[in-house]
């Protein structure tokens, strides 16, 4: 009988050192996945801040291939109130405020969300 626990007691013994050499390697390759969806993280930020920072240019300079801001009306008795300023003036009156005004809205939301998500983490070590 003693001899029959024995045995039982090391075959568990050799179940418990495969099973925790089998989460040891289920944690090395979660920290692993986390380490990459850090980076990955980080690298989506960078690609949204550099969109975010063209696109206001990218729809001005659409918005001004259009007739509203051509040189001549053509057909129409009134003049064009933007032809005394040049075209650059014109492009970088509107799109330099409105790339601040993006950048601004996007920077308030993320810092909103950090906040939300460090209110959530203080919460859970609560």
């Amino acid at each position: 009988m003693r001899q029959l626990h024995s045995i039982l007691d090391h075959q568990d013994m050799q179940t418990n050192k495969t099973s925790t050499k089998s989460m040891v390697t289920m944690t090395e390759d979660m920290s692993d996945i986390a380490r990459k969806t850090k980076i990955e993280t980080v690298s989506m930020k960078v690609i949204t801040l550099v969109t975010l920072f063209f696109l206001p240019g990218t729809f001005i300079s659409t918005l001004m291939s259009t007739d509203i801001f051509q040189q001549d009306y053509k057909g129409r008795s009134e003049s064009n109130p933007f032809t005394r300023l040049s075209p650059v003036q014109i492009y970088l009156a509107l799109s330099l405020p409105l790339t601040i005004v993006t950048l601004l809205v996007w920077a308030s939301f993320h810092f909103w969300e950090m906040r939300r998500e460090r209110r959530k983490e203080q919460q859970s070590a609560v």
